[in-house]
């Protein structure tokens, strides 16, 4: 009698823990969903340090910063493979409008995960991959601005010298991540859109479009090129901050000045990876969102 009692003691712990976790993965997805079949999501995967420690001991090791890059790209791999992922234009084996788990688009190369949209359909698949931490919904962003030069006392410093330069940002670059910039202001290069995007442009020497996925970082709202004129300016009256510097600009806020937290993290990407070519000893965001992150 005891024995069976104790078999059917066990059968109702496996069931209630059955249960529970069952409310959870419901819980859960509809907190990601809600009455939609598909959401756009971020992707945060674990680190796999056994990984880099194979990469230490390879031949290929290049330092632990490259190392985890080829460590992130490995677990990306792995996890989009077991999903059916809804192809772009050019792949061959594109997939119908309706049969695929998620469409991916953003992938990051320093810091370990991705985004994309995700089907309800495909959610239990991904979650129940080992080596996914956590899945997000993104933040809405938008341009948030309240420092100046007077604020900061930058007209302090600019006669100070270091190392035989004026602290001026002389021979440095800030990235900015905002709305974009007017790159043919006169303070900020007065250049042409064809200067910009091939790269000739002495002022703002680079950047990106993650809001229209081009080259081409135009500002079309006035934030980014405002917080442009606050770090660099050359303007005899409203001097920058660092009035000798360069600027890269990285758009991830539309013309209304706002975005999303996916295209936000694809952009600080591209400044730490492109900090050697372009010189860049400071990253720059005027911006924020209503709700905390998670």
């Amino acid at each position: 009698m005891k024995k069976y009692l104790l078999i059917v003691l066990v059968i109702a712990m496996a069931l209630s823990f059955s249960i529970a976790a069952q409310s959870q993965i419901n819980s859960e997805t509809q907190e990601l969903f809600g009455d939609d079949k598909e959401t756009e999501i971020i992707v945060v995967l674990k680190d796999d340090y056994n990984v880099l420690n194979e990469y230490r001991t390879s031949s290929y090791y290049g330092g632990d910063f490259e190392m985890k890059k080829m460590m992130i790209e490995e677990q990306q791999e792995n996890v989009l493979a077991d999903l059916k992922l809804k192809k772009d234009e050019v792949s061959i084996a594109v997939q119908s409008s309706e049969d695929y788990d998620f469409e991916l688009t953003n992938t990051y190369t320093t810091i370990n995960g991705f985004a994309g949209k995700l089907k309800k359909s495909g959610y239990q698949k991904l979650m129940n991959n080992p080596n996914v931490l956590k899945i997000y919904k993104p933040q809405q962003i938008t341009a948030f601005l309240s420092d100046s030069v007077g604020i900061v006392n930058a007209t302090k410093v600019w006669n100070l010298i270091y190392n035989g330069i004026n602290i001026t940002g002389k021979a440095e670059t800030v990235c900015i991540i905002d709305t974009g910039v007017d790159y043919t202001h006169a303070a900020l290069g007065n250049c042409s859109t064809n200067e910009f995007t091939n790269g000739t442009c002495k002022k703002v020497i680079g950047g990106y479009d993650f809001v229209n996925d081009d080259n081409d970082a135009f500002d079309d709202n006035g934030h980014g090129t405002h917080v442009s004129g606050i770090v660099a300016s050359t303007d005899s009256t409203y001097r920058g901050v660092a009035p000798d510097a360069s600027i890269v600009v990285i758009k991830v806020l539309d013309d209304d000045g706002f975005g999303n937290s996916a295209n936000l993290i694809s952009g600080i990407d591209w400044c730490v990876n492109n900090a050697s070519k372009f010189n860049i000893s400071v990253i720059s965001m005027s911006l924020g969102t209503e709700t905390l992150f998670n």
